[in-house]
């Protein structure tokens, strides 16, 4: 993902992640993406090295009117 993905975003100041190994990174923007199926994803974390794009599934249910639904062919994201 490069910050051309992104509908708007605004610097942010030494945001830390923590990585799945134990490094931490810093996050240097922040804002929003639009998905292309119409999905508004809000402050979407941007680190500058990091080659994945993932989201937070309890944050997106909790803050939107999408439901996720898993099967073994992967994830179908539905609005409520």
């Amino acid at each position: 993902m490069n910050l051309e993905s992104f509908v708007s975003y605004k610097e942010i100041n030494h945001v830390k992640v923590n990585m799945p190994n134990g490094v931490c990174v810093n996050a240097t923007h922040k804002g929003n993406i639009a998905s292309n199926n119409g999905i508004l994803l809000h402050n979407v974390l941007f680190i500058l090295d990091f080659n994945y794009n993932l989201i937070s599934i309890s944050k997106l249910i909790t803050n939107s009117h999408i439901h996720v639904i898993f099967t073994n062919l992967g994830a179908l994201f539905r609005t409520k």
